[in-house]
């Protein structure tokens, strides 16, 4: 479960994830997770495959690009669930994969069929 935090400002609704219960991050950063604009759309961005280490600082999934992936979805799907939307909803995403090979590519496919 993944905690997130929503207020209204300019006629936009902008949805935070709670940066420090999930990566051990300060919880004030200087970005939304999420923004819904006044027509309705959703634009989510920064989510990442990680998640709070052993010793409470961020640290990337264990397990490669597929499992990177699916923590990846899970937060984006977090932010989604709080603009009153869910991943059956998404028209487009942009995927950045480090250090590209086949191999690779073809885990986080294989994250993101899941």
């Amino acid at each position: 479960n993944i905690d997130v935090k929503s207020e209204v400002s300019a006629g936009k609704t902008h949805v935070t994830l709670d940066w420090n219960a999930l990566l051990g991050i300060p919880a004030r950063l200087p970005f939304c997770s999420a923004v819904i604009t006044e027509t309705g759309t959703i634009y989510v961005s920064g989510a990442v495959g990680a998640r709070k280490g052993s010793d409470g600082k961020p640290t990337v999934v264990p397990g490669g690009p597929e499992k990177e992936t699916v923590q990846t979805l899970r937060i984006i799907e977090a932010c989604l669930r709080a603009c009153g939307a869910g991943l059956e909803h998404v028209t487009m995403v942009h995927a950045y994969l480090v250090e590209y090979t086949s191999e690779r590519f073809q885990a986080m496919n294989a994250g993101y069929m899941e």
